[in-house]
Order: structure tokens, then sequence, then C-alpha cells
């Protein structure tokens, strides 16, 4: 990890014990516990999965401003922490033409125990894991507009959605992220008995701004945003061999 401002031992600092200058961390370990069901109904038109989870995390690794080099973001193990959640996905063939996908998922999050390193940044045990959602949800949809011995044109859309979230470990509320929805859609023709398939498609549909990831300096009144992409057209040409 990179270090600023230079510390000079003896120099620019009293301190002497490069463990305590150079900036590292240990290791980030987890157990991860689950259970779940995955099934087929109505003559396989339907398929359901749900699977409900714990992870226990043991010195978990997070991006923050702290230690002697506190004003550039490193790696820290900000403590023990404990993620449960709950997922739920369906696959749906309505028709021979149509087909349906959905999917739900929850996060509960939380600090069982903080390291100092942790604590210094302002972080508290009621503090939010930065990047976890409580809720998200997909919706998507495969429709066939044409199939005959000549092509196969479908149409793709999906619907993805995050509830708010915390980008950084000391929970900014400038950087903080409230709940968005993507739209993305995709427009496919495979050229039967060939190994062409064309696709024309846009993703970010709705040309939403949200914060992909963020990092802040309280100490020097400094706060940096990474934002998402715009809509973008895409077209894809793919030849199988």
């Amino acid at each position: 990890m990179r270090g600023f401002p230079p510390l000079i031992p003896g120099v620019t600092t009293p301190e002497t014990d490069p463990n305590k200058l150079i900036p590292s961390f240990g290791p980030e370990t987890a157990e991860v516990y689950e259970i779940g069901l995955k099934s087929e109904l109505f003559d396989n038109r339907v398929r359901l999965n749900i699977a409900a989870f714990i992870t226990d995390y043991d010195g978990v690794q997070l991006t923050a401003n702290a230690g002697p080099s506190a004003f550039v973001p490193v790696l820290i193990n900000a403590g023990d922490a404990e993620i449960k959640g709950v997922e739920l996905e369906t696959e749906v063939v309505v028709t021979d033409w149509l087909r349906l996908n959905a999917g739900v998922g929850y996060l509960d999050s939380e600090y069982d125990k903080l390291t100092p390193e942790a604590v210094a940044t302002g972080t508290t045990l009621s503090s939010e894991i930065p990047n976890s959602p409580e809720w998200t949800g997909t919706f998507g949809v495969t429709a066939d507009l044409l199939n005959n011995d000549r092509g196969h044109l479908y149409l793709r859309t999906d619907v993805s959605y995050k509830s708010s979230q915390f980008k950084t470990v000391a929970n900014e509320s400038f950087l903080e992220q409230d709940d968005y929805t993507l739209v993305n859609a995709a427009l496919t023709y495979d050229f039967v008995g060939t190994q062409w398939q064309a696709t024309l498609g846009v993703t970010n549909l709705t040309d939403e701004i949200y914060i992909v990831s963020g990092v802040s300096n309280a100490g020097i009144g400094y706060a940096q945003a990474v934002v998402s992409r715009p809509r973008e057209w895409y077209l894809n040409v793919k030849y199988q061999y």
C-alpha cells in the first residue's frame, strides 16, 4: 500500500518501529453457513430456489483513511462482522416464446467488534458495513419476436434494484447512495445455419447516476466519488468457430 506523506523515522516522526510506520493489514477469514432449496414445478415450467446464509467475518478487510498515512485510503482490518441474508429466485416459462425471471435478496449486516483503526475513522458498532444494501431485486423478460428456419430474434430486458448503502467505513452522509434502479435491454438475432450472432443493446437505459465507490478525508476536508457510467448503446457481432 502507498503511504503519504513520506514518514522518515527521527525526522518527520519520532516513531521508529517499521511495523507502525508501514501500512499493513492481516488476513481476513470467513465462515459461511448456508441452507437452501432448489425446485422445479409444473412440468419444469417453474424453477424456484431459496437460500438462507450466515457469514461470520474475522478481521474483515475494508478501505479507510487510517494509520500514519491517513491522507490516503489504505486497507485495514476493521474488526469482526456478521452478515445474514435470504435470497429467493425464480424462472418461469410463461409460453413457448416468453420467459420471466425474478429474484429478491435481504441482508442484515453488523459489526461484532471493532479494531482501533476502525474506531479512529469514526466507525461505531452501529455503523453500517459499506456496500451492503439491505434489499436487492432483479426482474427480467426474454421474449421471442421471430423464430423460424431463417433466424431467431429475441428481446432481453432486465431490471435491477438496490436499496441505500454507504460507500465508506465511517458512513459519511455525503457518500451515501440512495436506492436506485437500473434497466438494460438487448435485441439479439441468431442466424440459423451459421455461426453468426448480432446484438444491439443499451445499458443503464434511464441514464441513472449513482455512486460506485468513494473516499473521504475529514481531516483535510476532501471527498471523492466515482460515479456510474452513463447510458451506453452497443452493437456486438459474434462469430463462433
